[in-house]
């Protein structure tokens, strides 16, 4: 049992075998999924003030992560194989989609939201960062997606400033002929891969037909009303108080929250933060390598 969770009822045996099998949460639930340092954050963080919502942030991967189950490297985005994911993975994802809040306070972190009697008009909402599981994701539970994306250049800087450089995920690439052989260069190699992982989300979500694609950059420059798209997209109640949460979290002149993860900004200057902290040599290295496989978005006249 996780000591002093969030929620209690889910470690309750009877408790969480009745609510799970009588009161359940209103079909479909709704996947934010993006790459890492994407913005998804601050999605869910949003969508999650629904009072129609019951929010988790990365109940899969954070589980994952924190596992044992792993031979190697643990990344956030690796290829889920649909007939045999990860056992964790698995059990996770089948606790978030349930809507059992079985998870720590870096997870749930909305404990109010969880009451048992009332998740009957209430919609689940799961933010998480492995386009590559999308497969077995939509699969196995059938969500309302939405897919946000960002310039791979504001991704691979965010990247490196935090010390992630994935190599591990290059090498679980190779089997795709389009992938450039690693360089040695962390900017090139991004510029691939990142390449790589949206055509591979894109293939899955066009054959599927209940996703909304949303970009960053969009997001920024009209927050309020991406957001209320989101909101009737997602099947969640908006309301005045939604609008003033957002407009407050979007015009920030700093973030007022610590760490790498802070949800309120000036949303405008995001948009291009990223140029002032990647040099013309990096932006060269990734803008060839990415535009090499032919995306769909981010083309010539964004970079």
């Amino acid at each position: 049992m996780t000591l002093f969770p969030p929620v209690i009822w889910p470690y309750l045996p009877w408790m969480r075998r009745y609510v799970g099998e009588n009161i359940r949460p209103l079909s479909p639930p709704v996947l934010i999924v993006s790459m890492p340092r994407s913005g998804s954050s601050w999605v869910g963080d949003v969508l999650g003030l629904s009072p129609k919502a019951l929010y988790l942030r990365e109940p899969i991967t954070q589980t994952y992560l924190h596992s044992k189950e792993s031979n190697g490297p643990r990344l956030s985005v690796f290829e889920v194989d649909s007939a045999d994911p990860p056992k964790c993975y698995s059990q996770a994802a089948d606790l978030a989609f349930a809507g059992i809040p079985a998870f720590g306070a870096s997870i749930v972190t909305t404990p109010r939201q969880w009451s048992p009697f009332s998740r009957r008009i209430k919609r689940m909402v799961i933010k998480e960062v492995n386009p590559l599981a999308l497969t077995w994701l939509i699969e196995r539970y059938r969500p309302r997606v939405v897919y946000l994306l960002r310039h791979p250049a504001a991704v691979a800087s965010s990247f490196q400033r935090m010390g992630w450089t994935m190599g591990a995920l290059q090498q679980r690439l190779q089997s795709d002929t389009t992938t450039v052989p690693s360089t040695g260069s962390f900017w090139a190699d991004q510029g691939s891969l990142q390449a790589i992982v949206l055509r591979r989300a894109l293939h899955c979500l066009r054959s599927y037909p209940d996703f909304q694609i949303v970009q960053y950059e969009d997001l920024c420059t009209d927050p309020l009303k991406v957001f209320k798209d989101l909101y009737d997209f997602s099947g969640l109640s908006w309301s005045d108080e939604i609008a003033r949460n957002i407009d407050s979290m979007s015009h920030a002149e700093s973030s007022k929250d610590s760490g790498e993860y802070g949800l309120h900004r000036d949303s405008r200057s995001m948009i291009e933060k990223w140029r002032s902290a990647v040099s013309e040599h990096d932006l060269a290295e990734i803008r060839q390598t990415y535009l090499l496989n032919k995306p769909e978005y981010y083309r010539e006249h964004d970079w």
